[in-house]
C-alpha cells in the first residue's frame, strides 16, 4: 500500500514545485510587457535580422503603387519595434524603392515626409 501512495504522490509534489515556481514569478501587467515577454521566449534573435534586411530589398518592381505603399507600411510597422531611422531616412527609404520614373517626380517635389509622398504617387 505504501508503494501506491509513493508512486500517486510524487507526481503530486512536481506539480506543486511547478506551481510555486509560477506564482513566484513576476505577474505582467501591460500588453507590452506581454508581448516583450512573448517575443523573447517565443521570436528567434535572427528574426529581426531578416525582416531588415527584406525591408531594405524591398522595390516596387512590378507591383502597381498602391501594392508597394501596402507592403512597405507593412514592413514600416513591424520593423518601427528595432529600427531607429529618422523621418527622413524612411522617405528616402520608400523613395529608393519605387520605379526610376517615379522616383524622379518624387524628387522633384522636394517632400519632407511619408505622407505626402504617399499622396503623390
Amino acid at each position: 500500500m505504501r508503494e501506491v501512495f509513493v508512486l500517486y504522490s510524487e507526481p503530486m509534489l512536481d506539480k506543486c514545485e511547478i506551481d510555486e515556481s509560477i506564482l513566484s514569478q513576476e505577474s505582467i501587467e501591460t500588453w507590452s510587457a506581454m508581448k516583450d515577454k512573448l517575443s523573447d521566449k517565443y521570436v528567434p534573435a535572427s528574426y529581426f535580422d531578416h525582416l531588415l534586411d527584406d525591408w531594405h530589398r524591398l522595390t516596387q518592381g512590378i507591383k502597381s503603387v498602391k501594392d508597394y505603399v501596402a507592403q512597405f507600411n507593412e514592413f514600416l510597422i513591424r520593423c518601427s519595434i528595432i529600427d531607429t531611422e529618422s523621418s527622413t531616412q524612411i522617405l528616402s527609404r520608400f523613395r529608393d524603392g519605387l520605379r526610376e520614373n517615379l522616383r524622379t517626380e518624387l524628387l522633384l517635389k522636394e517632400l519632407l515626409n511619408l505622407r505626402n509622398a504617399y499622396a503623390l504617387v
